[in-house]
C-alpha cells in the first residue's frame, strides 16, 4: 500500500509506556485520498498515483482541478493533490475515483518519519534564534542582547550563512524515526510519540519507516474488538438493572402515595369480642386526663367571680328590712 500519508495535527498528549513512564505524543488525523490519476512507465517514465485530499467548498476550486477531478469521476471537491511513488504492479489494484481509507495500512506502521512547516516567529534577535548566550546585565555593558561583530570589515559584506537576527520559523522541519504509539481505527486517529512540527489544525506529511508483522497486529485487534463487545454488554446490563429498579421504584411510590386515599374507603373494624376486651388492660383514668387549655381554666375563675360578687349583693338587698321595724319601735 502506500508509503505516505497526509495528516492534520489535532494536539499533544501524554501517554504511559510498558514501565509506567509518561511520555509527549502527538494526536494525528489523516485524510481519506481519492485517487485522481495513474501514472506509468511507458507514458510518463515513472510509477505513481496522483491523490486527492481535504474537502473544500466548490466555489474555491478552479476550473482546472475541477476538470482534472472530473475526469477521475470524483464529484466531491478537494483542495490538494499530490504524488506518491508505487511500484508498476501495484497500480493494477488501484482504480480512478477509489477512495482509499488510512485504516487499511496505518495499523501496520511501527515508526515513522513526519514532515511539516514550523510555526512563525516573525523576525527574532540572536539569543532565541541560534541561542546565543548574551552578556551580563550589568553596568558597564552596552552589549547584552546584541550580536556584537559581524565579521571582517574588508569584504564589506555579511557572508551567507552567518548567524544573524532576522526572521524565524515557518520552514519545512522533519522529525524521523517517531514511534506509532497506536492508531484507533473507530475514530481515525494517529498517535505518534514525540512533538510534531506544525501548529494545530496543519498539515503534516508522515511517511513508514518501518512496519509491524499484519498477523500479529489483527490479533491484536480482534482481542481488542472482543474485549470491547464485553464491555459494552456488561455497561447495557448494567443500565437494564437500573431502569428496572427505577421502574419498581416509581411504582413503590405511587402505591404508598395511594394508600392513604385507600385507607378513608375502608370498613370500620369488626368490635373485639368480650374475652379478648376482658383481657386488654385498663389504662388508668390519671393517666387519660388531659390538662386543660388557659382559656378554660380562665373562663370558669371569671364564672367563679362573678357568682361570688352576686352573693353579697342580695345580703344587702335583705338588710334594710331590720332597720325599718327599729324605727317603728321608736314612735
Amino acid at each position: 500500500m502506500l508509503s505516505t500519508i497526509p495528516a492534520k495535527k489535532l494536539g499533544m498528549t501524554s501517554v504511559f509506556d510498558g514501565a509506567g513512564t509518561t511520555m509527549p505524543a502527538t494526536i494525528l488525523e489523516p485524510f481519506d485520498l481519492y485517487v485522481v490519476q495513474k501514472k506509468t512507465v511507458m507514458k510518463d517514465g515513472y510509477s505513481a498515483l496522483v491523490l486527492a485530499f481535504e474537502d473544500i467548498a466548490e466555489k474555491h476550486v478552479n476550473k482546472p482541478k475541477s476538470g482534472q477531478l472530473k475526469k477521475a469521476g470524483i464529484e466531491q471537491p478537494l483542495k490538494r493533490m499530490f504524488e506518491v511513488k508505487v511500484d508498476e504492479s501495484a497500480l493494477e489494484s488501484f482504480t480512478l475515483g477509489q477512495v482509499i481509507k488510512p485504516e487499511d495500512f496505518l495499523p501496520y506502521w511501527g515508526e515513522a518519519t513526519t514532515a511539516g512547516t514550523s510555526k512563525g516567529r516573525g523576525f527574532q534577535g540572536v539569543m532565541r534564534r541560534h541561542n546565543f548566550k548574551g552578556v551580563r546585565m550589568t553596568h558597564g555593558h552596552t552589549i547584552h542582547r546584541k550580536p556584537a561583530s559581524g565579521g571582517a570589515t574588508d569584504p564589506a559584506r555579511q557572508f551567507k550563512g552567518s548567524r544573524r537576527p532576522g526572521h524565524m520559523g515557518s520552514e519545512r522541519v522533519t522529525v524521523k524515526n517517531l514511534t506509532v504509539f497506536e492508531y484507533n481505527r473507530l475514530h481515525n486517529i494517529l498517535v505518534v510519540q514525540g512533538t510534531v512540527p506544525g501548529p494545530r489544525g496543519g498539515l503534516v506529511w508522515v511517511t513508514r519507516t518501518k512496519e509491524l508483522e499484519k498477523e500479529i497486529v489483527d490479533l491484536q485487534y480482534q482481542d481488542y474488538l472482543e474485549a470491547k463487545a464485553e464491555e459494552e454488554t456488561s455497561v447495557a446490563a448494567a443500565a437494564e438493572e437500573i431502569s428496572v429498579s427505577t421502574v419498581l421504584d416509581q411504582s413503590q411510590e405511587q402505591a404508598d402515595i395511594k394508600e392513604p386515599e385507600t385507607s378513608e374507603t375502608q370498613q370500620p373494624e369488626a368490635a373485639m369480642p368480650d374475652e379478648q376486651a376482658a383481657d386488654v388492660p385498663v389504662a388508668d383514668a390519671s393517666e387519660d386526663v388531659k390538662p386543660e387549655s388557659a382559656e378554660a381554666v380562665e373562663t370558669e375563675d371569671a364564672e367563679a367571680a362573678e357568682g361570688e360578687v352576686a352573693e353579697p349583693e342580695s345580703a344587702e338587698d335583705d338588710a334594710p328590712l331590720p332597720a325599718a321595724d327599729d324605727e317603728e319601735e321608736e314612735k
